[in-house]
């Protein structure tokens, strides 16, 4: 029996492993794909929210575009402070 989802009482939460980003180039075209590591004996979830709908149909063309940047944040912050501190050594 599947047990009910808990409810996360923050506005943000780490998911360490579930999901994972490259940077990709296909042709011309240069994008960030998330990939879900569903594991049905994992209590996390196999499916992430934030699909775009169109028409009453899930737009596969959009992929978890809608989560890219929550997904990246942590990341990026620690990316440009790092920058920053090298910047404002010079």
């Amino acid at each position: 029996m599947d047990q009910p989802p808990k409810k996360v009482p923050t506005p943000f939460v780490i998911v360490p492993g579930l999901l994972q980003g490259e940077c990709v180039q296909h042709g011309e075209l240069s994008y960030l794909e998330i990939s879900i590591n569903a594991d049905s004996k994992d209590a996390r979830t196999d499916d992430i929210i934030g699909d775009v709908i169109s028409n009453d149909e899930v737009n596969k063309a959009w992929g978890l575009h809608l989560i890219d940047m929550s997904m990246t944040m942590g990341n990026l912050i620690d990316i440009v402070a790092k920058q920053a501190k090298v910047y404002l050594r010079r």
